[in-house]
């Protein structure tokens, strides 16, 4: 098992030192905070976090805007009823990431 302070090193290494990379984290949000976000926010958040796993996280920050807009601002009711033909269109419009079974996540999550 890789020890934590093993993977904290190497992403260190990655962005040039410790405070570079500590400057890039968040912090967790509050349960208070939590309660306060509205159900788009939080499918948005998540959406955010499945597509900056396995890309740099620039790219999907320089995107979010896209995504934003072809979700319908993430409303719960909107994503729920995208149709899978829907999902590639806009999957193959380029102006979001191309990964079927990240973009296909995004109703089931809406649910």
């Amino acid at each position: 098992m890789i020890l934590f302070e093993e993977v904290e090193a190497q992403a260190a290494l990655h962005q040039g030192c410790v405070a570079q990379l500590r400057e890039k984290l968040t912090s967790p949000k509050s349960a208070s905070q939590l309660r306060e976000m509205t159900d788009d926010r939080y499918l948005s958040a998540l959406t955010k976090i499945i597509f900056q796993l396995g890309f740099r996280w620039s790219i999907i920050e320089n995107k979010w805007q896209s995504f934003e807009a072809a979700f319908g601002e993430f409303n719960l009711d909107h994503c729920q009823m995208l149709s899978e033909e829907q999902l590639e269109s806009q999957m193959m419009s380029g102006t979001i990431i191309k990964n079927w079974a990240k973009v296909r996540s995004i109703p089931s999550n809406a649910v």
